[in-house]
């Protein structure tokens, strides 16, 4: 049997030097049993293709990706739009994430975040590493993918605040036990 949940995060990027999207990442793992993080390269083909050589190796039920995005509220995103870079790559326009959204949504507002299920990833490597995920990872045997968008540190956000939030999603929402 494969493992439960991969959990990834994004190398830091333009202005920012640290992502916290892969320390939460890494944090996850640390935490639940049958989890594993890993990090992605912020480039299309490059991430996904990291994507689904982890997916391969791992066999996980479950994929968990997390990028950054400017502003002070978790985005939950509901689908993936097909990017121009994969043109060549068969697949719909349009794929729908599959994940727990309602406890991953009331876990996250528990904890005093603020929250909003989205429909546009952003048109960059999040998109189209959330797009690679639902086209590809179902024929490896992911069951459930999603994509979470953590706010960039800074103001009202540190590193800890961030992980604290993603473990409490993590918890309520993916099919992991705490160690």
């Amino acid at each position: 049997m494969g493992l439960r949940l991969l959990i990834t995060g994004f190398e830091p990027f333009r202005t920012f030097a640290v992502n916290p999207s892969w320390h939460a990442a890494e944090a996850v793992a640390a935490r639940f049993d049958e989890a594993r993080a890993e990090l992605l390269p912020v480039d299309h083909a490059a991430a996904r293709e990291r994507l689904l050589a982890a997916i391969v190796r791992h066999r996980p039920l479950e994929v968990l990706c997390m990028g950054l995005a400017a502003g002070d509220e978790f985005r939950l995103e509901l689908l993936a739009r097909k990017p121009a870079e994969f043109e060549g790559i068969a697949g719909p326009p349009v794929l729908h994430g599959r994940w727990a959204w309602r406890s991953a949504e009331a876990a996250l507002r528990s904890g005093g975040e603020s929250v909003r299920a989205s429909t546009d990833a952003g048109r960059y490597v999040c998109e189209s590493t959330y797009w690679g995920l639902l086209q590809g990872g179902p024929g490896l045997g992911v069951r459930r993918g999603a994509f979470l968008h953590v706010p960039a540190l800074g103001g009202r956000f540190d590193q800890a605040r961030v992980t604290r939030a993603v473990i409490g999603a993590v918890a309520a929402s993916a099919g992991v036990r705490l160690r």
